[in-house]
């Protein structure tokens, strides 16, 4: 508390080893969207013991005050899972994965445009360089040649994907560490209503990257065939995964936005500010629900749809 600087760097350097530990407190005594970081020196040590208690009180004042406008079911959902998370948390340093977490949705997103770039041509292509007729009148184009195309596609999108996103998640975790994996995702995420750890925030943004970047490039074959053109097939995934988070903010349909393709890109930002959806009775969040959705979706994509339409394209 001292005035002379110099003291309050050496106040400072002390801290640094407890930073994450001061956070937790932080945001335990700010108000629920504040963060006051002198709060740590106005609190007593008993005080201390009751952040997680302090964490339901908090949510539950925030949603009384009017603030934000959620359903009765929704209000009551929200309490539960944070009841529900286990406590007290376990704690070491987790440095590598919220900075992991942090960026892998943007890295991800421009991994996607790459990859259906790179799938866009696999019809197209051979009408451009006029193979078509070679092709189309070889005796097992429609038995083995056009599932081929399909399942090159699907391996090309695969292969990359996991190469890049390894490379992506080593490069970060050999630099900033790998330790927190099993720490609960609130140790960064306080107001998270997910009680999951880093490991599997970090497993559930890149399942629904992976399904985010399929069905972008199932797209693009499908235009590509439709089309015969590559150009046109390469802007979908732009129009897919770019264009429609503009749309969203210049339209006034957050819920049907909410279920957008590009949501499979932004799942940190789901669970970071959980977006709420009632299904009938039950209220859950909207990333548990467009993941599958979208999973079964890329699937009848790559099997029913394409290939009763095969003779189409020709």
């Amino acid at each position: 508390m001292s005035d002379d600087i110099t003291e309050q760097n050496k106040a400072y350097a002390k801290k640094q080893g407890i930073a994450g530990i001061m956070d937790v407190i932080i945001y335990a005594f700010s108000d629920y969207r504040d963060y006051n970081y002198y709060e740590t020196d106005q609190i007593s040590d008993d005080e201390v013991g009751t952040i997680y208690e302090r964490r339901i009180s908090t949510l539950k004042n925030w949603l009384e005050s009017g603030e934000e406008r959620f359903t009765q079911a929704e209000k009551d959902f929200m309490i539960q899972k944070y009841k529900k998370l286990k406590t007290p948390f376990y704690y070491e340093d987790m440095d590598g994965w919220a900075a992991l977490l942090q960026n892998i949705s943007t890295f991800i997103l421009m991994l996607a445009l790459v990859i259906g770039f790179l799938v866009s041509g696999i019809f197209s292509d051979e009408f451009q360089t006029k193979a078509d007729s070679i092709f189309f009148s070889a005796r097992l184009e429609e038995a083995e040649g056009f599932p081929a195309k399909v399942g090159a596609g699907f391996c090309i999108t695969t292969g990359f994907y996991l190469m890049f996103v390894f490379l992506y998640t080593f490069i970060v975790l050999f630099v900033l560490g790998a330790d927190g994996a099993s720490c609960p995702i609130q140790l960064d995420l306080w107001r998270s209503v997910y009680n999951i750890t880093f490991l599997q925030a970090y497993l559930f943004i890149v399942v629904g990257g992976y399904i985010g970047t399929v069905f972008a490039s199932t797209l693009a074959m499908i235009v590509s065939a439709l089309t015969h053109s590559t150009p046109t097939a390469v802007i979908v995934p732009f129009i897919v995964l770019c264009a429609f988070p503009f749309l969203s903010k210049i339209i006034t349909l957050p819920g049907l936005c909410s279920f957008f393709p590009d949501q499979l890109l932004e799942i940190y930002l789901d669970i970071k500010e959980a977006g709420l959806i009632t299904l009938g009775s039950k209220v859950t969040t909207i990333a548990t629900v467009i993941v599958p959705v979208y999973a079964v979706v890329c699937l009848n994509f790559s099997t029913d749809y394409c290939t009763g339409y095969t003779k189409r394209w020709k």
